[in-house]
């Protein structure tokens, strides 16, 4: 026996919210969905550092997002118990007028875990897992965007100069449906590679998150959004360079990079100015 919710559906099921084929996500709802940035400046423990500049980063990103119709809710140095509570709120909400999801961190980092005011945790299981389309399913079968400002490690990248080389030459039923995994429209977006630092300045905040605003600002409307993320990639890459007292970690280079398992592409309309009802 199957049991039936209210809204027709019976368990295991969502709302489809574009035909299978489709090369975009419908971004065409109410709100561009709920904007978390949980932002850490200062920490329990003496390991982690205070993070000065972390507010800019935050500021930043919380007008950039606004401006692109994202209800932004921003939260200053919680507890791991209270960033718990926060995601199950946005798990049970109901996202179906938003056209998807968006979760930033701004913390202290390893290759393996964030860190809250008071403790570490794993991301995998305290964040993501929690977003899957079996547990959330208003959110299945849309865009859930997961974005770390956050060192994955101790290690420095040197770069490498690249030479131009010298030029040679010139069905019919109940329901019409499709299934899809339930970690399927995910797209992690970390700040530096994998076992290394990312860095950030008191005054201007981190050059990754001033880069990705400046981008989202002038291309948001005419770009998908893998598009301008590997813009922001190559802009950082080819731009940055760490100015830092410690000389190991001077002179160095920082390369974003992003996991997806997206099944279309993230096309943001101006929603701002469209005409409702």
């Amino acid at each position: 026996m199957y049991a039936f919710f209210s809204d027709g559906l019976v368990e295991g099921m969502a709302w489809m919210t574009v035909n299978k084929d489709s090369l975009h996500y419908n971004m065409m709802h109410k709100s561009q969905g709920i904007a978390y940035i949980f932002n850490h400046q200062t920490f329990d423990t003496k390991k982690c550092l205070e993070r000065h500049g972390t507010d800019v980063d935050a500021r930043k990103l919380s007008n950039c997002l606004e401006a692109l119709g994202f209800d932004v809710l921003v939260f200053k140095d919680l507890k791991l118990a209270e960033i718990i509570y926060h995601v199950n709120q946005a798990v049970i909400m109901d996202h179906t007028n938003y056209n998807c999801f968006l979760l930033i961190v701004l913390s202290h980092g390893d290759q393996v875990l964030l860190y809250a005011r008071d403790e570490p945790y794993n991301p995998d299981e305290i964040l993501w897992d929690q977003f899957t389309a079996d547990k959330c399913p208003t959110l299945a079968g849309k865009p859930k965007l997961f974005l770390l400002q956050s060192c994955q490690g101790l290690n420095t990248d040197p770069g490498i100069k690249l030479v131009q080389r010298p030029v040679r030459t010139e069905t019919d039923g109940q329901f019409l449906s499709y299934r899809i995994p339930i970690y399927a429209d995910f797209l992690i977006i970390y700040a530096t590679f994998k076992g290394h630092y990312a860095f950030r300045n008191r005054g201007a905040g981190s050059y990754f998150i001033t880069v990705l605003c400046e981008e989202l600002e002038k291309l948001a409307y005419k770009e998908n959004l893998l598009t301008i993320l590997t813009i922001v990639n190559r802009r950082v890459a080819v731009e940055f360079e760490s100015n830092h007292k410690d000389p190991d970690k001077n002179d160095k280079k920082q390369i974003p990079y992003f996991k997806s398992s997206l099944t279309r592409l993230v096309q943001f309309l101006d929603i701002t100015n469209a005409i409702t009802d």
